[in-house]
């Protein structure tokens, strides 16, 4: 039984090498179709990142209070009111309010010393356009100083990197779309024949003929080419 299906597979595999050809059409139409659906469907997003950091000064409390009041409001940078005073850094050119400006955002924080004396904190924003990302996070960032300078009662936490450039953050999704359009238009065909050689009626040996010796053979007559 087990030989019968090493056969059964050698000749499913023939087949699907045999018909390589309609294999590669597939993953080609299938890869063009992901490809006008990525560019369709997929918008463009760029990122920008200012950073923000707590100085450490000579005086130890004051160093400590600024790290840990950074580190314990990082997440005051993607809050509603620090958006609304992002707002009034933004020219009228940019039609936001203060939840797209919320939206937008994303922090992270690090410390700069294994004593964590001084904190960074990563103001990110992600926009339809490298110009937008980088002047939303530049203004939530210097609307965070202020407000972090407002609730320490000093100037500890200030702007260290603004933004300058806006990169592509979403790259990686069109190439996946395309990839899995590819693989989707290898898998189907192979299947299709995968099956057709499963389901076949066909006979390829004798004992298929026999019904696996249910009938008895009287003769076999060989295929001959005539020349």
């Amino acid at each position: 039984m087990n030989k019968e299906i090493r056969i059964d597979i050698a000749k499913i595999f023939n087949s699907i090498l045999q018909k390589w050809w309609i294999i590669v059409c597939s993953m080609a139409a299938f890869l063009a179709a992901a490809n006008v659906y990525a560019e369709a469907t997929v918008v463009k997003t760029y990122e920008a990142t200012t950073i923000v950091f707590s100085m450490a000064y000579e005086s130890l409390s004051d160093s400590l209070t600024g790290a840990s009041a950074l580190s314990a409001y990082a997440d005051l940078a993607t809050s509603r009111k620090v958006a609304e005073i992002a707002l009034t850094y933004l020219s009228g050119e940019y039609e936001y309010d203060a939840n797209d400006i919320k939206s937008m955002i994303s922090t992270s924080t690090t410390a700069t010393n294994s004593s964590r004396l001084s904190e960074k904190i990563y103001i990110t924003a992600k926009a339809e356009s490298p110009e937008h990302a980088v002047a939303i996070a530049n203004a939530v960032a210097n609307a965070f100083v202020i407000e972090m300078q407002s609730m320490t009662g000093g100037n500890t936490v200030q702007v260290l990197d603004s933004a300058q450039k806006g990169y592509i953050s979403n790259g990686n999704e069109k190439n996946l779309i395309r990839v899995i359009g590819a693989f989707i238009g290898m898998i189907i065909p192979i299947m299709i024949i995968f099956f057709k050689g499963i389901l076949t009626d066909e006979v390829y040996r004798i004992e298929d003929a026999a019904c696996d010796g249910e009938l008895e053979i009287l003769a076999v007559i060989p295929d001959f080419d005539n020349k």
